[in-house]
């Protein structure tokens, strides 16, 4: 977690927080999604907050490169996205809600690899591999738009 929202949260404690945040869609050859294990089991798209000061193609290049150790170019937006489903509660009952700007993002270097810190696995799925994992809500939400 940043500095900056631990700031916050030592001023707001628990309670729900609205942030700006990004994932980002990324194939391989065959078409297939990569998509990382959670610590609650859930398979979901990399990504995460963006940083202050930091642009949304800078934050979603930087957690991909966080997460699965890719080394991405954002290229274009699929969409913007937020709601109910896009609330979470992390494992210590802090509370946000995302508004979430998806990417297509592009590998140009990296290995792919778990970060073991966010997510304990990542691997690419096809989209009928996709319908039966465990994932967010949100998540069938974004891939209707990717696809």
């Amino acid at each position: 977690m940043s500095t900056y929202i631990n700031e916050i949260r030592e001023k707001l404690g628990h309670d729900l927080l609205a942030l700006p945040g990004v994932t980002g869609i990324v194939r391989n050859s065959q078409g297939h999604i990569l998509l990382g294990k959670q610590s609650d089991g859930q398979w979901s798209t990399p990504g995460g907050a963006i940083e202050p000061g930091e642009s949304p193609d800078q934050a979603v290049r930087r957690e991909l490169k966080e997460e699965t150790g890719l080394v991405t170019h954002a290229s274009r937006i699929i969409g913007a996205f937020g709601g109910p489903d896009y609330k979470w509660t992390y494992s210590n009952g802090d509370q946000v809600i995302y508004t979430l700007i998806v990417f297509d993002c592009t590998v140009t270097g990296g290995h792919l690899r778990p970060d073991h810190n966010e997510v304990s696995d990542v691997r690419y799925f096809s989209p009928e591999e996709i319908k039966n994992l465990y994932k967010p809500a949100w998540l069938n939400e974004v891939l209707r738009a990717a696809l």
